[in-house]
């Protein structure tokens, strides 16, 4: 398997959408799947001949443009994911009650900010803009951007709360929540999502149904849920398992 494809809880989703009996510890996937919006392609060894499933037509389409084909749009496992929520399906690992992210108070806000390749200093100026919202707001980190003392002090020094979204990448049998049920768990329990570029979070909170603070009309969203997530392309259960030589796993 590639180990991109152990990414962020992917492959327990999929295997959880093929109604495999134990989705945790999820079979090899015979190809490369697109681990996130923008990398439907392998930044590593990947023969070209080798199959893709990728989210939607915009990636396949990029795919193409770059010469590369053998690709299958599968759609988005954050579309399975919340498909697996809406019929209480989803996956949960033994986790440890210290693990789980914080229960916020009603009516905060939850924020993805983009800092670039300024790290701390973006952040330092991401935090006094915040202004009198700060102590009213969440602040969703990546496990790096969580790592640096420095970026969480410049948020924790304005009263916001800080949390962890986790390593990305999760290996079989973790006790943690993977990535993508972090994400999810969070946007639930929070008013709105803020973003400061129209990326993967904002096109999952809108696909959630959550109320997106991304300066772009709700219709450009629409659109970008479309061709970038693959809505259309989700496949059925059966079909999950034959494209991905599951059948004999059920």
């Amino acid at each position: 398997m590639f180990p991109t494809n152990q990414s962020f809880g992917n492959s327990v989703v999929l295997a959880a959408a093929a109604r495999l009996p134990q989705p945790l510890f999820p079979p090899t996937i015979p190809g490369y799947v697109q681990p996130w919006l923008g990398q439907e392609s392998s930044t590593s060894d990947h023969p070209r001949g080798v199959p893709a499933f990728v989210w939607g037509p915009a990636a396949r389409e990029r795919r193409h443009r770059a010469g590369y084909r053998n690709h299958t749009p599968i759609g988005a496992p954050w579309l399975y994911l919340l498909a697996l929520e809406a019929n209480s399906a989803i996956p949960v690992p033994p986790v440890r009650k210290a693990l789980l992210p914080p229960e916020p108070k009603p009516n905060r806000l939850l924020y993805f900010p983009h800092h670039g390749l300024q790290g701390e200093l973006a952040a330092r100026r991401t935090a006094i803009a915040l202004g009198s919202q700060a102590p009213e707001t969440t602040i969703a980190l990546t496990h790096e951007q969580a790592a640096s003392e420095a970026t969480r002090r410049a948020y924790e020094d304005v009263g916001a709360r800080v949390v962890d979204l986790g390593p990305a990448r999760q290996e079989v049998g973790s006790v943690a929540p993977f990535f993508l049920q972090r994400i999810l768990q969070l946007i639930r329990v929070h008013r709105s999502v803020r973003t400061d570029v129209v990326g993967t979070y904002a096109l999952f909170a809108h696909s959630a149904g959550a109320i997106v603070e991304a300066h772009v009309p709700r219709e450009r969203l629409d659109a970008l849920v479309e061709r970038e997530l693959g809505p259309s392309c989700v496949m059925p259960a059966q079909e999950l398992r034959a494209i991905f030589d599951w059948s004999t796993h059920v």
